[in-house]
């Protein structure tokens, strides 16, 4: 009897562990793409984005609404051609070599830095998973992260894995934060105007800290929001030294406003942004132009021990 319940009490902990391997989809997530698909076209950018003109050959390509794509590129790579993580997965896009790579007909690594080819692969990629999941953009946007063998086709499973999912809401964040107007001029999305929002080929983001765990990012964001007044953050996923890590960014249009920003967080925190005060160093910045910026903080900075 006691071996029976031995064997009875293992098979439970290993089915535990299997369905904790998996999340039920969120309805959250899944409704915030409802209907994009279905309406997605009427919506173009209310300004330049970079690449725009392959982005918009690609949406006609491959049938998927512009600012989808658009939404993927800024959250995997903020449309840095030169982005690469450590599984590698590369480009604005962020494809993985050699796998997915070779999978859309690309065999030379240096070609994913290619903008053109870069973004027609991942929207081919993006449209396979679509049509692999009957038109389910969360579900597809799922399988572009997580790759498709770990997103069940038959939906009736009703589970993902977790981060899969929370990557579904993290695009759709970066998609809101796309400046949109519908196709009669009216502007129907968008939490800054046009001259605010950044071209990211100047430096306009530096990171302030990082997480490894994903749910200390939106507390963390709205605590500085509260304290530090006209700061703009974002978050960046990044796979680095074996997992995913998640980047705070403070957004920036200028080096006197990212100075200002500094200047405010260190009167609220009395404690320095490292990789900010960093970068401002190595710009030009003395450490005494910088307000409040503790002298001991700031010799430990440039001598390299911080």
């Amino acid at each position: 009897m006691k071996h029976i319940l031995i064997i009875t009490l293992s098979t439970i902990i290993i089915q535990i562990a299997c369905l904790n391997a998996h999340a039920t989809i969120s309805p959250a997530n899944r409704s915030l793409w409802q209907g994009v698909l279905e309406n997605g076209n009427r919506l173009v950018p209310a300004r330049e984005y970079p690449f725009q003109d392959i982005f918009q050959r690609a949406s006609i390509k491959y049938n998927i609404p512009v600012a989808v794509l658009l939404a993927v590129a800024r959250g995997e790579s903020f449309f840095n051609p030169k982005a690469k993580n450590s599984i590698p997965c590369i480009g604005i896009m962020q494809i993985r070599w050699p796998i997915t790579a070779n999978h859309l007909g690309i065999y030379r690594k240096e070609d994913l830095f290619d903008p053109e080819i870069n973004i027609m692969a991942g929207a081919r990629y993006l449209r396979e998973m679509l049509d692999f999941h009957n038109n389910d953009l969360h579900l597809a946007l799922a399988a572009y992260h997580h790759g498709p063998g770990n997103i069940y086709k038959d939906i009736a499973w009703n589970r993902i894995p977790p981060k899969a999912d929370w990557y579904t809401g993290y695009i759709h964040h970066h998609f809101s934060k796309l400046q949109l107007m519908d196709g009669y001029g009216d502007i129907i999305t968008a939490d800054t105007s046009p001259d605010k929002i950044i071209n990211p080929d100047r430096d306009g983001h530096v990171t302030l800290i990082e997480f490894n765990m994903k749910f200390r990012v939106d507390p963390y964001i709205k605590t500085i929001e509260n304290r530090v007044k006209d700061i703009r953050l974002e978050y960046f996923k990044q796979y680095r030294r074996g997992t995913w890590r998640y980047d705070i960014v403070i957004i920036y249009d200028s080096l006197h406003e990212l100075k200002d920003v500094v200047e405010r967080y260190i009167q609220a925190y009395h404690s320095t942004p490292i990789e900010p005060v960093k970068f401002l160093l190595s710009q030009g910045y003395r450490a005494e132009d910088i307000k409040g910026l503790n002298p001991r903080t700031a010799r430990d900075i440039e001598i390299g021990l911080l």
